[in-house]
């Protein structure tokens, strides 16, 4: 076969751990959910591909550090990420953490701007990821 990689994005953390065992040979393999990231590194993982690491290093640190603490603060903000469309939520985050941007001019079309109460919830990640 000629796999050399693959990233899993599903969750199932079952059917995750059986890359370990039922791939040929030496497979690079990586979790593709933010708050999975920690066990599967502890399970045998290369790494992930997350989207937080877009906005915070937190998730570099939770590799690179193995940290229980750290894991959890992504847990947090994982739970309050899933609730919003990726593209927006991550682009104002995007904005506010990264270029340090206050602005409205953060949905492109054909996505919607973030609701009052929808920016309000981003703060309490934002917060998560400067403690």
């Amino acid at each position: 076969t000629n796999i050399v990689g693959v990233k899993d994005s599903s969750g199932d953390m079952r059917r995750f751990n059986l890359y370990f065992t039922d791939l040929p040979g030496k497979v690079y393999i990586f979790q593709g959910r933010d708050d999975l990231l920690l066990p599967s590194v502890l399970m045998g993982a290369s790494g992930g591909v997350c989207g937080t690491s877009n906005f915070s290093t937190l998730i570099h640190e939770v590799f690179v550090e193995k940290s229980l603490e750290k894991h959890f603060k992504i847990v947090d903000a994982m739970k309050i990420l899933r609730k919003y469309n990726n593209s927006v939520s991550y682009n104002y985050l995007f904005l506010r953490l990264v270029r340090n941007i206050d602005t409205d001019d953060y949905a492109r079309y054909p996505y919607s701007p973030l609701k009052k109460e929808e920016r309000e919830d981003l703060e309490n990640v934002i917060k998560i990821f400067r403690t």
